[in-house]
């Protein structure tokens, strides 16, 4: 069991900005320096988009383990402990626009 703090949040958002952020930026809005590279052929998704939306957070572990499309799993840079600490941030990431 995984007690989800804000400690552990705090801990998948600093995972997330060393690992993700190159890609999908700090915000999650897929605008990274990578993105911003015109050699890169395919913007990545924004953390935000709709096609998200019902995902539930064992999608987003996997894609973080195991990649999709042109993003590579990250299973062995980062621990299974820290790959739930970045669910638990892009949850948070995706709250913080969601309205009343």
């Amino acid at each position: 069991v995984i007690l989800v703090d804000d400690i552990f949040i705090r801990r998948g958002e600093e995972r997330y900005n060393i690992y993700c952020s190159v890609c999908h930026g700090y915000t999650g809005d897929g605008n990274g320096l990578v993105a911003q590279n015109d050699e890169y052929p395919l913007l990545p998704t924004s953390i935000h988009s709709e096609t998200l939306k019902d995902k539930e957070d064992g999608y987003f572990f996997d894609v973080i383990t195991n990649g999709v499309r042109n993003m590579p799993g990250y299973s062995h840079q980062v621990n299974i402990q820290d790959r739930w600490a970045i669910v638990a941030y892009l949850r948070a990431l995706r709250l913080s626009r969601e309205e009343n």
